[in-house]
């Protein structure tokens, strides 16, 4: 059985799941702000507006995700969501982004935006099912292959940049 929990509850898990995803995206994102120490999780994600959440199969930390406000107030940026390979296929994945639309929805945010590389095609194809649609960059990411998500949170198909 799957079960969500507050992430900032279990900000030590919630960093090694971190650098298992680091890991296993084998690229790197140092450009990207600093998410490594759980000062720096908690800071970036657990103030206002932000999110993080921690998925448990059976009580084993199987995933994880995050959202934080972008620089419209109206719109949030969906980082770092990974599922431990042991737990693939436990739609662990998509019950954490699920949650992560729905509270996102919930605290008035408009636009829930993403970025992933073109080799996690599980991944690419389970973003284009959950309704987001690409777009061009919405920020400066010098890595190769990246491709941009939008999903628009209140159903209006047209108004994602």
């Amino acid at each position: 059985m799957v079960t969500i929990e507050d992430g900032m509850q279990h900000l030590d898990e919630i960093a090694k799941l971190f650098i298992e995803y680091k890991d296993y995206i084998a690229v790197d994102v140092s450009f990207q702000p600093a998410d490594q120490t759980t000062e720096e999780i908690a800071k970036r994600y657990g103030g206002d507006g932000g999110r993080l959440y921690i998925a448990f199969v059976d009580g084993a930390a199987a995933g994880c995700i995050a959202l934080h406000p972008m620089k419209d107030a109206h719109d949030c940026e969906i980082k770092r969501l990974f599922t431990r390979s042991a737990f693939r296929g436990h739609h662990v994945g998509r019950l954490l982004m699920q949650r992560a639309l729905d509270d996102a929805r919930a605290m008035g945010y408009r636009h829930a935006y993403l970025d992933t590389v073109k080799q996690l095609e599980v991944a690419n194809l389970m973003y284009h099912r959950m309704g987001f649609r690409e777009i061009p960059a919405y920020y400066h990411n010098p890595l190769p292959d990246v491709v941009y998500y939008c999903r628009d949170l209140v159903m209006d198909e047209t108004s994602c940049k």
